[in-house]
């Protein structure tokens, strides 16, 4: 069930309007350095919460002192995990940056009737798609083997 992640979504969503409406503004050129380092430090426990909303109850997912005894308890190994986490996500912006390009190129092979080269888009579209589900996959894969190799040091009754 997706719903006891609605809280912890509910309550980032309030973060960054706050951060919006009352201190930092909108994200411009200018103040773009701020936006990443709020976004860092905000994300940065949100692995450690969903491991704790899967493997308990869900408040002990959304306690914060529970999720920063897990985080203080595993710290090495949680920055590494976190470090994963970017990469991968990162790695899937870039190819839903590259399926959204190859949408246009599609819309514009149809258009202009070039019907020849049309399958060899829709191949790339689909490598990309399947590449892209592959990411968000390992990633899942990846926080349940951290979840299951430290769960005795994790402050989640499992």
């Amino acid at each position: 069930m997706l719903v006891p992640y609605l809280p912890l979504l509910g309550a980032y969503a309030v973060l960054f309007a706050l951060a919006y409406f009352l201190f930092i503004g909108p994200p411009e050129q200018e103040n773009l350095h701020i936006w990443i380092l709020f976004t860092a430090i905000i994300g940065f426990p949100m692995p450690m919460s969903a491991i704790g909303i899967a493997s308990s109850k869900t408040t002990d997912g959304l306690n914060p002192l529970r999720v920063l005894r897990s985080i203080g308890r595993t710290l090495g190994h949680y920055f590494f995990l976190d470090l994963i986490l970017v990469l991968y996500g990162a790695f899937a912006g870039v190819l839903i940056a590259l399926v959204s390009s190859l949408g246009g190129l599609t819309e514009n092979l149809i258009s202009n009737k070039q019907i020849a080269q049309l399958p060899s888009s829709f191949v790339a579209w689909f490598a990309l798609l399947g590449a892209g589900l592959y990411c968000s996959y390992m990633l899942g894969r990846l926080v349940g083997l951290f979840a299951r190799t430290f769960k005795d040091r994790l402050d989640f009754d499992f």
